[in-house]
């Protein structure tokens, strides 16, 4: 694990954004879920499902800086999946972050693509 295996005063700088950058992740998520179940209601109105919209769109904004960030993006993605463009912005912005995180773009390095 990152955090273990790095000088302890860059650990501090690096996982500490890490974390409170993926805390913001799983906040969004907490409000998203939240507005989601609003928008479902029998007496819901167009706002509660842009409030959904916008808590979408600020997840995908927000960089995820470890794992946990990458789970909430990735979950909201399973749980999206049915419902076409949104999901595919979830999915494109997790897929984006692993690659920042890792250094590693699979899909630029691929002979096929």
């Amino acid at each position: 694990m990152l955090c273990s295996t790095v000088n302890p005063l860059i650990v501090r700088l690096i996982c500490k954004k890490g974390v409170a950058t993926d805390e913001t992740l799983v906040d969004l998520f907490g409000q998203w879920l939240k507005a989601f179940a609003v928008a479902q209601g029998a007496m819901s109105e167009d706002f509660a499902h842009e409030a959904v919209a916008e808590l979408e769109m600020r997840i995908a904004a927000t960089p995820a800086e470890g794992l946990r960030g990458l789970a909430v993006k990735l979950g909201l993605y399973q749980f999206l999946s049915d419902h076409g463009d949104v999901a595919s912005l979830q999915c494109d912005s997790a897929y984006s972050d692993l690659v920042r995180l890792t250094g590693t773009d699979p899909v630029r390095i691929s002979p096929w693509f």
